[in-house]
């Protein structure tokens, strides 16, 4: 093998470890779709709108607390009819099987006009964009991608 294609497989292999590593860090985060905005950005006041609004009707009889939740971020849209569309909530939870158990209700939650999804990588997300131009339905599952049949 020359210098060349060693270097390259050796760029292949750091960002397959790279991938690896961001599908990790965000393995416990989920984003929810369909919440007015929020009145502010506090992650405190975030926290609770994400329990009262989602977690307490996904998974009622889950006794929630702020510390289920590590984080909230709350992604604004730059359309310019920002009153059409709700913003983007990402929610990083401290333990996969809360995430679990919101997904578990799923139902509740959409008949209040709410969706919940996973959040992908780039290179995730870029991956589903090319299949669905190729005509195949695919989704990602514990980081893993399938393709039904």
């Amino acid at each position: 093998m020359n210098t060349v294609e060693s270097k390259t497989s050796k760029i292949s292999e750091l960002e397959a470890d790279i991938e690896k590593l961001n599908i990790k860090s965000i393995e416990t985060s989920m984003k929810v779709f369909g919440l007015n905005s929020a009145a502010n950005e506090d992650t405190t006041y975030l926290k609770s709108m994400i329990i009262d609004q989602v977690l307490n009707v996904s998974s009622p009889n889950t006794k929630w607390s702020s510390d289920d939740i590590m984080n909230v971020h709350m992604i604004k849209n730059n359309h310019t009819d920002s009153n059409k569309y709700s913003p983007l909530y990402i929610v990083k939870f401290r333990f996969y099987e809360d995430k679990a158990r919101v997904y578990g209700g799923r139902e509740n939650l959409r008949k209040n006009g709410i969706r919940v999804g996973d959040d992908l990588t780039y290179k995730q997300r870029n991956k589903l964009k090319s299949l669905k131009l190729m005509g195949k339905t695919a989704y990602y599952y514990k980081g893993e991608l399938m393709l039904p049949t």
